[in-house]
């Protein structure tokens, strides 16, 4: 009877074990895929053109706006946290075009989650920060790529923007040219269309 018993209690103790073992390997990360060196780096981050629906003041922080940013996704605009309230007002800030970088992984900023973030020319001397200028005809979810650079090539995932640090080895070379058109290493961003992006006022600065 106690042989029967514990055979009885065996399928039992493994009907408990699988879906724990399930369980577990649903909360397995997945692993982060390998950096392909092939791959033209600027093309391994997602930059769209994006348009602000609706911005608001961070409440904990006085430089920071929160923004809801359409950039083309289908399940509608993205959340983004942006220190920009030094530099505009609400009014001109929101319904803006512009250019975010979507493929980022998601930061809190005083407590606000930011799924992104936008791109601006930068003059630290001059204390100038200004976001670069978006034709109101180009299409928002417009994705921007060096001249040259086939859109063929998918963006990485933002885990690997993370862990092989594309964002800070693009920054090195993204800046505005003596023209003030955006460039990345030499080589003007442009649309699809061949629509360029200019800074406002600013020639020869860092682009972040």
């Amino acid at each position: 009877p106690k042989a029967k018993a514990k055979a009885a209690a065996e399928p039992k103790a493994k009907a408990k074990a699988e879906p724990k073992a399930k369980a577990k390997a649903k909360g397995a990360k997945e692993p982060i895929p390998a950096d392909n060196l092939d791959q033209p780096l600027f093309s391994k981050l997602d930059i769209r053109v994006g348009k602000v629906v609706k911005a608001w003041h961070h409440p904990k922080a006085d430089r920071l706006f929160v923004e809801e940013i359409d950039v083309g996704d289908p399940e509608g605009p993205r959340q983004i946290v942006s220190g920009l309230r030094e530099h505009y007002s609400l009014e001109q800030f929101e319904g803006r075009k512009l250019l975010a970088v979507c493929n980022m992984m998601p930061a809190k900023l005083m407590g606000t989650t930011s799924y992104g973030m936008v791109l601006c020319a930068k003059n630290p001397e001059k204390k100038i920060v200004e976001l670069l200028d978006v034709p109101e005809d180009c299409p928002v979810g417009t994705r921007v790529l060096p001249e040259g650079v086939p859109s063929s090539w998918t963006p990485s995932v933002p885990e690997a923007v993370k862990e092989y640090k594309i964002w800070e080895a693009v920054a090195k070379e993204l800046r505005t040219g003596a023209d003030r058109v955006a460039a990345f290493a030499g080589k003007t961003l442009l649309s699809a269309e061949g629509t360029k992006f200019l800074a406002p006022s600013q020639p020869n600065v860092e682009i972040g």
